[in-house]
């Protein structure tokens, strides 16, 4: 990676990490669409692996008004999204993983602008982390559905619940994503370099929670993940035309 693309790297994940910070998610969703379009391989083992320093701070911040119980039924679901979708990427090829990636950044823009309010319950916190864990090992983007699930939920519930989701998830993501073949050094090294924009974009959001326009920011990133998706999906249909 060059000095220029990993300056462009950090500053989108710094960016990232900020506004999962303030809001509970976004990290992910903001980066994925763009480094994947500029650097494929930080996709999805390395933005894995570097949200769990984040997770873990945001949680720690946040951990009084987590909804435990919801949490590990979501948990419960995850293991099984992730478990498959361990499977699945592990058979596909490069160009057939492109268009499923493309695809399910264009699912979790619509998941969110669904408005949907869901009841938190056993079945539905269940529902929201089989999906959840299969879109994260696929995609690194998890977010979405365990986001609509607390939607309704005051600041600091929602960040505190999403972050443990996500730090649990992990568990259970990083190894399906070993077993599939798509974590190993590299991966880890890849991790390291972005480490910085996360710490930095914590730091930031620390500041800006309570500056910020949470529905203005949460457009602007479903904005650049449906971009990234439908970017995503033309080079996998030029590449079919060419071939």
């Amino acid at each position: 990676m060059d000095p220029i693309g990993l300056a462009i790297c950090l500053v989108v994940v710094c960016l990232g990490s900020a506004i999962q910070g303030a809001i509970g998610f976004g990290v992910t969703f903001l980066s994925a669409p763009v480094l994947g379009l500029l650097y494929p391989d930080l996709v999805p083992a390395p933005l894995v692996l570097m949200s769990i320093p984040l997770v873990t701070l945001v949680l720690w911040s946040n951990r009084a008004a987590v909804d435990w119980r919801g949490v590990s039924w979501a948990l419960t679901g995850c293991a099984v999204g992730a478990a498959v979708a361990g499977f699945t990427i592990a058979a596909l090829s490069n160009q057939v993983y492109e268009l499923l990636f493309g695809c399910g950044l264009l699912v979790a823009v619509c998941m969110s602008l669904l408005g949907w309010r869901p009841a938190i319950h056993r079945g539905s916190s269940i529902l929201a982390g089989l999906v959840s864990g299969f879109m994260a090992t696929t995609t690194a983007i998890g977010g979405p559905p365990i986001a609509l699930l607390y939607q309704g939920e005051e600041g600091a519930r929602l960040r505190g619940s999403l972050s443990a989701f996500f730090l649990g998830a992990s568990f259970f993501i990083v190894p399906s994503l070993y077993a599939a073949g798509r974590l190993g050094r590299d991966e880890l090294l890849l991790s390291a370099l972005l480490l910085p924009g996360v710490l930095l974009g914590f730091a930031l959001s620390r500041f800006l929670a309570d500056r910020l326009n949470e529905r203005v920011i949460r457009l602007c990133v479903l904005a650049v993940s449906a971009t990234g998706g439908c970017i995503l999906l033309g080079r996998v249909l030029l590449a079919l035309q060419a071939g």
